[in-house]
This record gives structure tokens, C-alpha cells and sequence, in this order.
């Protein structure tokens, strides 16, 4: 539901975003988004803008009475082979040593 509000969005940091991964803890919803285009920072700022209007996203399609919070991990700045690996599971990233 968050991938196709993202995808669906016409602000474009918003839209180039891919959904890694979604965790339901403690009344919290943490998303793990991954950005090949733009810094983190820049993510961060585009993302704290649209977090009222993904909520009442998320609220259209759960029935609880109370609304998730919203928590964003960005990974950003990643070139594109390192991103489409970690988008595919793949958990061996190498390091810069």
C-alpha cells in the first residue's frame, strides 16, 4: 500500500523511492526506503512533508482504531548495483576495505 502511494505521488523523490522492507512493532510502521537519485537528507526532508497525507493513506485500508506512527530508515546514495542487489535480498554487500 505505502510502494503504490509512493509510486503514485508527483513528487518525484517521492516517486523514484523503492520500498525495501515494511515492520509492524509497538503500534509503530517502520519502512526501510532505498534512493539511488538523491542524498538521505533530501529523502528525510521530502518524506517528514508527506507523512501526514501517507498516514491518512494507511488508515483508508487498516480497521484499528488507532493509526500507526510512521518511521523511515533511508538508504540513499547507493549506486544502482548495490541498491538492486539489497532490493533483491541479497545481504553481501561489500565493504570499502
Amino acid at each position: 500500500m505505502l510502494e503504490l502511494c509512493l509510486a503514485g505521488s508527483r513528487n518525484p523523490v517521492l516517486h523514484n523511492l523503492d520500498l525495501h522492507s515494511v515492520a509492524h512493532v509497538d503500534g509503530r510502521l517502520y519502512v526501510r526506503v532505498i534512493s539511488g537519485e538523491h542524498t538521505a537528507e533530501d529523502v528525510a526532508r521530502h518524506l517528514e512533508l508527506a507523512t501526514s497525507w501517507l498516514r491518512r493513506e494507511v488508515a483508508g485500508e487498516i480497521t484499528r482504531k488507532r493509526v500507526p506512527e510512521l518511521r523511515f530508515e533511508i538508504l540513499a546514495d547507493w549506486p544502482d548495483e548495490l541498491a538492486s542487489r539489497l532490493l533483491r535480498g541479497d545481504t553481501e554487500v561489500p565493504s570499502d576495505d
